[in-house]
């Protein structure tokens, strides 16, 4: 997985631009405005690497040094989110620094790998990765993982100086521990070094929408531990987005007035997660007593179709009866 960038994050701010046509054939790349902009993208990946002596291939988002025993690969949609917000002269730089990062800190790592049997020391270092089940690009790999809400996969990682990187089962059974336990350590780590707390979002006068800011990169986690956040959660629940790997957008359900909201949200976590950096998913879902339930949604012609389960079709249909004197 990529390198993290360890400033202080915050919140997705506003309104993202309008949805439009996907710009490439590739999933990965549909942030870049056309498939030739994805194209001279790889092309400036394939000369960076040409600089450094190194001969790679490079394909469906993926960099796969050529005959590297340890069969290493680096994913290119962090830095490719990066160079598509970005004048494309300013490319070259940006890509020898991300490579540089990754590249650098193989010695570093070294003796946290030498480590990895070794519970005491590892446990600090445990974190938890989100990503969807359709672009994660571990989803078939042998590494511990779960799905925390339909769609959601969540990813044991251990946090190396300069990057992170996935957990195998065999390596998890060197420590003892359960896997529940595994991850409640590294939520526990998480939330003990992030310092997240709750923001308002300014995306319309009278809005409700809630931002997470924190101090970890991977700040999308938190939100699994949505009781921590009481001003977050509604009569009703809350609905939750996690767009980026440090975005999470969180609106109270107190009433049948938050419809509106609800489609903000939508819009603003489809872009964000398209356009990245550290694309998580695009899905919203509405969180209930501890359970996670997908509204499924598209944004077709720039018109945005909800297709809401039954049970939150009743539980707006009842809210509206309640609140007949006015919006929430």
């Amino acid at each position: 997985m990529g390198a993290q960038d360890r400033r202080k994050n915050k919140p997705i701010p506003g309104r993202a631009r309008a949805a439009g046509d996907a710009p490439g054939d590739a999933k990965w790349a549909e942030f870049f405005r056309s498939p030739a902009q994805a194209g001279r993208f790889e092309n400036a990946v394939r000369a960076d690497f040409e600089r450094r002596g190194m001969a790679v291939s490079v394909h469906d988002g993926w960099v796969v040094p050529t005959g590297d025993p340890k069969q290493m690969k680096y994913g290119l949609s962090n830095v490719g989110q990066l160079c598509a917000q970005s004048e494309e002269a300013e490319w070259p730089e940006h890509i020898a620094q991300h490579f540089d990062r990754i590249l650098a800190s193989a010695e570093a790592n070294a003796e946290i790998e030498s480590r990895i049997g070794d519970f005491s020391f590892v446990r600090r270092r445990l974190l938890v990765r989100l990503w969807d089940e359709e672009t994660s690009p571990a989803r078939d790999a042998n590494v511990v993982s779960r799905e925390f809400a339909p769609g959601l996969l969540g990813f044991l990682c251990l946090d190396l100086p300069d990057s992170i990187r996935t957990i195998t089962p065999d390596e998890a059974a060197r420590w003892d521990r359960s896997e529940d336990s595994l991850f409640d350590e590294a939520l526990d780590n998480m939330e003990r070094d992030g310092n997240a707390k709750l923001v308002p979002l300014e995306v319309r006068e009278g809005s409700n929408l809630l931002g997470l800011e924190g101090e970890t990169a991977f700040l999308a986690a938190l939100a699994l531990r949505l009781e921590r956040y009481p001003a977050a959660i509604g009569k009703y629940g809350t609905f939750v987005a996690l767009p980026t790997r440090d975005g999470v957008l969180m609106l109270p359900f107190s009433g049948a007035g938050v419809v509106e909201q609800l489609s903000d949200l939508m819009v603003i976590a489809l872009n964000a997660c398209r356009d990245g950096p550290g694309s998580v998913t695009h899905r919203v879902y509405w969180v209930r007593e501890g359970d996670w339930i997908e509204i499924p949604y598209v944004i077709e012609d720039d018109a945005l179709n909800v297709h809401p389960p039954d049970e939150l079709v009743e539980v707006l249909n009842s809210a509206s009866e309640e609140s007949e004197d006015g919006p929430e």
